[in-house]
């Protein structure tokens, strides 16, 4: 090999180790300046998301209860009555996943028309359902149960949830009425406790007498709450009211009331004494 050869080779390497140790400076660099900054912080999910399991549909829920089914959620389950679907309430009892589906059932007239009476109420009839794993197993269905509203339909009652326990639930249906002039508000209690609804009866929550020649007017409402303490499936209700009450001929500040659970149904103990 000449010296032309030798110089030309010795020029080359000495190129190729200047790249060479200038690449390893600046992957060095980049490293040690990455490892000295913030790094974002990546939380794994605790349990793999799985697929949410779908509700039973209203029409399988309507042949389920009453043994027919329509794709407008109504039947006639006898010559005087219309079957509905009204409302449904996903809930957690205990460690168990619940769906209940609520259904109104009207009393007809004979054009096969809704009854509109004071006097006319609505039964309720419901089916519910627990999570098993994968699917959703009946675990009760009562098609009467018990009974709301007046005018014979449900039109402006709005359910709300109350937990009671961990093992009960209570749903809760606004009412109203009146008579001579003075009004009054409430709710209808129906208590999900033991894989069953039960109808439990109804709290006044307000009233007034807007509707009398009375000079003493009065106005209270009211807000059902479970009392602190209670560990019972059917725990005592507390009323808390804001407002006017009338009590021995005059007006006064609105008390809170405490209803009990005595003999199947909440009751107000001092209303009762008093009768």
């Amino acid at each position: 090999m000449n010296n032309k050869s030798s110089l030309n080779q010795s020029i080359i390497i000495g190129v190729l180790s200047g790249v060479l140790a200038l690449a390893l400076g600046v992957a060095a660099f980049v490293y040690f300046k990455s490892k000295n900054q913030p790094q974002p912080i990546v939380q794994e999910k605790a349990v793999k998301e799985s697929k949410a399991l779908q509700l039973p549909s209203n029409e399988a829920a309507l042949k389920e209860l009453f043994g027919m089914s329509d794709p407008s959620g109504k039947v006639k389950t006898a010559p005087y009555e219309l079957v509905s679907f009204w409302f449904e309430k996903s809930f957690k009892v205990g460690t168990d996943n619940v769906n209940a589906k609520f259904f109104a059932i009207q009393k007809l007239d004979e054009s096969g028309q809704p009854i509109e009476s004071h006097a006319t109420g609505v039964e309720i009839g419901v089916i519910t359902y627990k999570q098993n794993s994968d699917q959703w197993m009946v675990v009760s269905k009562q098609q009467k149960f018990g009974m709301v509203a007046s005018w014979g339909t449900v039109d402006g009652v709005k359910p709300e949830v109350l937990q009671l326990s961990p093992e009960s639930l209570a749903v809760m249906l606004n009412s109203s009425d009146g008579m001579g002039g003075t009004n009054f508000e409430g709710s209808a209690i129906f208590v999900f406790s033991k894989n069953s609804w039960h109808d439990v009866g109804s709290i006044e929550t307000g009233g007034d007498n807007s509707g009398t020649m009375d000079d003493k007017q009065y106005s209270y409402k009211g807000v059902i709450s479970v009392v602190a303490g209670s560990e019972s499936d059917y725990p005592n209700l507390l009323v808390t009211r804001t407002g006017t009450e009338m009590d021995k001929e005059e007006v006064i500040p609105a008390k809170n009331v405490t209803y009990i659970f005595k003999d199947g149904k909440y009751i107000n103990p001092k209303a009762v004494s008093q009768e």
